[in-house]
């Protein structure tokens, strides 16, 4: 009878949802244009229609037209009702953002770039931080936008910004600003505009705007702002942040999986152009893009193959994702094709879950010969209940004994997570996502070690049972095999050397990990590595004065 009671309780909520959704959406589409919205310019070229409910601008050779928001907003959920210029639009841009108008501005773009009869208009989007731009990413709708009208929609909270067509998720830019990756913080007003952009709008500004199709028309309507008001232009206020504002609520921080499959199959299917995928713009990615899932394209075979425990292992995502598995017979490897000098080594990992004790997950550089160098992420299972262990170590010719352990914030059994490794000739990092939690210096005019010989990146999922857990204490619990590990990410960033022969360019700075900004962290990085230090870290060889009573050098320079 309870559980009876609970379930219709909750279908009665939802009707309620629903229902209160119904009103807010038609309350949105009931707004005239006066009570949220001003002309900027153009105004000849302004036309309201429908008793102010729908505003139509025109383009031709002497104007264009624009209106914008009378208030500035510093969090909300901004939509438009659009319907673009239906003739031959080569040119045009139809632009629908936010805007902060100042020099060093925030900015959120919508913008649908015209193109030549029979070829379809381009949906761009971009990002801008502080001035900084060059986040585009563009799509070709699946509809035609001159056709009808369509909704376009902005969600924008402290946790992230994601851009809609009607309700589909087409794009996402997260809050990573503790990562040091700007993210609009400042009040922005909704802008809405139609102008010529022959210069560079289609094919790179080879087609110009033809005038002789003038005027060009653009229709919008809903003019309803769900927006928290803040003032201009002195920054955003803490109120808008709160989660009495519906969109700043916990379920709008990330996408629901629905909108996460819908993502996804939009940028497989119509995205043409992502700022995070252009090596000749930005060689190496911009610190937002990495853990995209644009990044994320290759498949294991292209600088990957299995050496060892072929048996043990299983391909999918045509084969962008591999899992390894252990058992009481075997465990299973792979290692990539080439040997590196150099380089900014990345992997997505979900390491075992249930009992995993004694169970080593392993992704790490090695030399593969006698006094070599490795650098070790090694994830120790543990009991259940019992948090698994991040241990980090850095072997220099054969010597090693630098571990180090953390206490990762989060399972790293129930999702994937980033691990990551930087190593140029001042220093190595390890980090977890873009969290550093570890770093070697290059010390070696002190007489500290440092790795120098071309290494192999490797994965591998093994029975360290004689060690791992309770230094040995606690076996593997064979009941549960399969014990089963997952990979993604099979691109490599690294310098290609001959395994016994170190390329002497890959200290050149033409590798971008190999630049000044790498050779130590920055101020963001630094307050992130000392708030792991002081919060997760379970060991640390440098402080453990049984093992070692005299520090070792690199500990005497920390």
């Amino acid at each position: 009878m309870g559980l009876h009671l609970w379930k219709i309780t909750k279908i009665i909520v939802a009707l309620f949802e629903v229902i209160l959704f119904l009103r807010i959406s038609d309350a949105a589409k009931n707004a005239s244009f006066d009570e949220n919205y001003k002309i900027t310019w153009g105004n000849q070229h302004v036309q309201l229609l429908n008793q102010g409910r729908e505003v139509q601008l025109t383009l031709d050779k002497s104007s264009g037209a624009g209106f914008a928001s009378k208030a500035f907003f510093a969090s909300g959920f901004f939509q438009m009702k659009i319907k673009l210029p239906a003739k031959d639009s080569g040119g045009l841009v139809t632009a629908f953002y936010l805007f902060l108008n100042t020099t060093i501005h925030d900015e959120v773009d919508f913008e649908f770039l015209g193109n030549r009869p029979g070829k379809p208009v381009t949906l761009q989007t971009n990002v801008f931080t502080k001035g900084l731009g060059g986040r585009e990413q563009k799509f070709n709708l699946w509809f035609d936008p001159g056709a009808d009208f369509h909704y376009y929609k902005l969600l924008w909270n402290q946790r992230q910004l994601v851009f809609f067509v009607d309700d589909t998720p087409i794009r996402v830019y997260k809050n990573n600003i503790d990562k040091g990756i700007g993210y609009p913080n400042n009040t922005m007003q909704v802008i809405v505009s139609l102008w010529d952009g022959s210069d560079w709008a289609t094919d790179g500004g080879k087609t110009k705007a033809n005038f002789s199709n003038a005027p060009f028309r653009a229709n919008f309507q809903d003019f309803n702002i769900d927006g928290c008001p803040a003032s201009m232009p002195k920054g955003p206020k803490k109120d808008c942040f709160a989660p009495s504002f519906w969109w700043n609520t916990k379920k709008n921080w990330q996408l629901n999986p629905q909108q996460q499959k819908a993502l996804e199959d939009v940028r497989k299917k119509h995205m043409n152009y992502d700022y995070c995928t252009d090596k000749v713009r930005y060689p190496k990615p911009r610190p937002e893009c990495i853990g995209n899932n644009a990044t994320r394209d290759m498949s294991f075979d292209d600088n990957y193959s299995v050496t060892w425990g072929g048996d043990h292992i299983v391909f999918s995502e045509q084969r962008q994702q591999i899992q390894l598995s252990l058992d009481n017979y075997s465990g299973s490897g792979f290692g990539s094709k080439a040997y590196y000098g150099s380089g900014y080594f990345q992997m997505r990992i979900k390491v075992p879950g249930r009992d995993s004790a004694g169970v080593v997950t392993a992704f790490y550089l090695n030399t593969n010969k006698g006094g070599h160098d490795e650098l070790d992420f090694e994830f120790l299972g543990n009991r259940p209940g019992k948090p698994i262990t991040l241990q980090t170590n850095v072997i220099t010719n054969g010597f090693g004994g630098r571990e180090q352990r953390v206490r990762l914030w989060f399972d790293p059994s129930r999702n994937f997570h980033y691990y990551k490794l930087l190593w140029n000739q001042h220093q190595i990092v390890f980090l977890v996502d873009n969290t550093p939690i570890r770093v070697y210096k290059n010390n070696m005019r002190n007489g500290v070690r440092f790795p120098q010989k071309p290494m192999q990146l490797l994965a591998s999922l093994w029975d360290g049972s004689n060690w791992a857990t309770d230094g040995g204490k606690t076996k593997i619990n064979y009941s549960h095999a399969p014990f089963e590990a997952q990979f993604q990410d099979f691109r490599v960033d690294g310098c290609v050397s001959l395994s016994n022969n170190p390329n002497k360019h890959c200290y050149s700075s033409r590798y971008p990990w190999n630049n000044k900004k790498y050779w130590q962290l920055n101020s963001y990085q630094l307050r992130a590595y000392e708030n792991v230090k002081r919060k997760y870290m379970n060991y640390d060889y440098c402080t453990d004065r049984a093992r070692y009573p005299k520090p070792l050098p690199e500990c005497r320079d920390e």
